[in-house]
């Protein structure tokens, strides 16, 4: 099986060199469905993220050195004023190694904005997009049937279990309590293809909107099977979080749609399924504790304690609230000492970013939501900008309910909205197939 692996990344990499667009259609194949858990590839340990992103260097190399194009980064700018920004304030934060800082920025520089991208700048004509449209749907159909597969488990993941065998790093018993096992949930935490249940949740939201978005472009049945299924696995992931921020995202888009039909008859959903809910006692209390603390046994923060969170994420930064204690400082903390004695994982954007960068950094955040608000505006079809604003309220949502789980999705799903209105927007330079 290892050397299945180690073929597949080899052949992965030579695609992408000869056949660019095939070469990041395969990778993005394997970003979906692969989990994020070292393998060994020739007589070394290779991440899912460290694979992307040497494919990735060899994408840009053919791109501009071969074809000697130029990369079209204009519906991206708002996150490269971001980093820009986040990276030319690293000198000035002294609480964390330098070469910590930079590396966890060129990291998410590489992973974040790079892929997208590249995707961006090989989907040029019509006939990729179908191809792509279809690949994503694949892969967002096999996640979801694994993920109701994982319901008869009992806790255990046959894929992680398989890669953890694989040599690069397998996950101790603790990994496996806090991951995996039940803690008060209806089956546990179920993160299907993905190593970690929150990352697989906020898949699950995008996929959601995403579907939605593309549903006069696909059968009627096909689109309720992809509803369908993703709405389940939002109730039995065991990540309650994804259904606050969904509903949330679903508001905006009610509201900005302006449609009063659409919104009497999602009022009318809600209503309905409040009702069946309520005669499900352990589904009911397992929704409502998103809001509510109480003596119930169902696992997980609520609003009360977020609050008690914010507190402690003030205190952590008191000697520097300007500017935090460094860039990427909460995840080497994680990677240290596992969980803070207040913050535990940091479950929130808010306190990531607090710690990180400081009052500065919220100002740099607040940018980032109000540039990709004014692109949105300038660039994108009428019809289409509250579909795209409510992308980015999923994302922030979710974020600010879980912590720092949603960014590589959000670009991604972003990514994938655009090229779905690359018709309506100006196109790269064509890239020979």
């Amino acid at each position: 099986m290892v050397l299945i692996f180690n073929i597949l990344v080899i052949v992965v990499i030579i695609l992408t060199y000869y056949k660019p667009k095939l070469g990041i259609l395969a990778l993005l194949a394997c970003y979906i469905l692969l989990p994020e858990i070292p393998f060994n590839f020739l007589g070394g340990s290779l991440k899912k993220n460290h694979f992307l992103m040497l494919v990735l260097m060899v994408f840009f190399l053919r791109f501009i050195i071969k074809d000697k194009l130029e990369i079209d980064t204009r519906p991206y700018r708002f996150c490269l004023v971001y980093f820009f920004l986040s990276f030319l304030c690293i000198p000035l934060k002294f609480e964390t190694v330098y070469s910590i800082q930079f590396y966890y920025i060129i990291y998410d520089i590489a992973i974040i904005l790079l892929f997208p991208l590249a995707i961006w700048n090989v989907v040029d004509d019509e006939n990729t997009l179908i191809l792509y449209r279809k690949v994503v749907l694949v892969c967002i159909s096999v996640a979801c049937i694994y993920g109701l597969f994982l319901t008869t488990t009992g806790g255990i993941n046959p894929l992680i279990i398989l890669f953890s065998s694989f040599g690069g790093g397998g996950l101790d018993e603790d990994q496996w309590t806090r991951y995996f096992t039940d803690e008060g949930r209806l089956f546990g935490r179920i993160s299907s293809v993905f190593f970690h249940p929150m990352h697989y949740a906020s898949f699950l939201g995008f996929s959601a909107l995403y579907v939605g978005y593309v549903r006069t472009k696909i059968s009627k049945f096909l689109f309720a099977f992809l509803i369908g299924i993703i709405l389940v696995n939002f109730i039995i992931c065991g990540v309650r979080s994804v259904l606050g921020a969904f509903f949330v995202a679903m508001f905006v888009y009610v509201l900005l749609r302006r449609n009063i039909g659409l919104t009497v008859r999602i009022a009318v959903l809600c209503i309905l399924g409040v009702l069946a809910l309520s005669a499900i006692p352990p589904v009911y209390d397992y929704i409502s504790s998103i809001f509510v603390k109480s003596g119930s046994d169902v696992g997980g923060s609520s609003l009360e304690m977020r609050l008690e969170q914010l507190a402690g994420a003030f205190d952590e930064i008191h000697n520097n609230i300007l500017l935090g204690k460094g860039y990427g400082w909460s995840r080497d903390y994680i990677i240290q000492n596992e969980n803070h004695p207040v913050l535990l994982g940091f479950e929130s954007i808010v306190f990531v970013v607090l710690c990180n960068n400081g009052l500065v950094g919220v100002f740099l955040y607040g940018l980032f939501v109000y540039l990709y608000f004014y692109y949105i505006k300038k660039n994108i079809q009428e019809s289409n900008v509250p579909i795209f604003f409510s992308l980015v309220v999923f994302y922030l949502a979710y974020e600010v309910i879980t912590g720092e789980f949603a960014f590589q999705h959000f670009m991604l799903f972003y990514t994938l909205f655009l090229i779905e209105n690359r018709k309506q927007m100006l196109s790269p330079q064509k890239l020979s197939a």
